[in-house]
């Protein structure tokens, strides 16, 4: 990391330190909700292939 800072023409941004314990544990519980309503018929997911496709 230092080499490149080293560079002029590199600027570095502030390191991004993730989501807090209680924005993760929000997101679970989204996650398992929504599974729950998938698996009940009243929520409809998307298929993998799409998912993969985003990434």
């Amino acid at each position: 990391m230092e080499l490149l800072q080293s560079f002029d023409f590199v600027q570095v941004e502030k390191e991004y330190d993730g989501d807090s314990h209680e924005e993760i544990m929000a997101n679970l519980k989204q996650a398992a909700r929504d599974f729950r309503l998938i698996k009940k018929g009243k929520l409809e997911g998307r298929p993998v292939q799409d998912l993969l496709n985003e990434l």
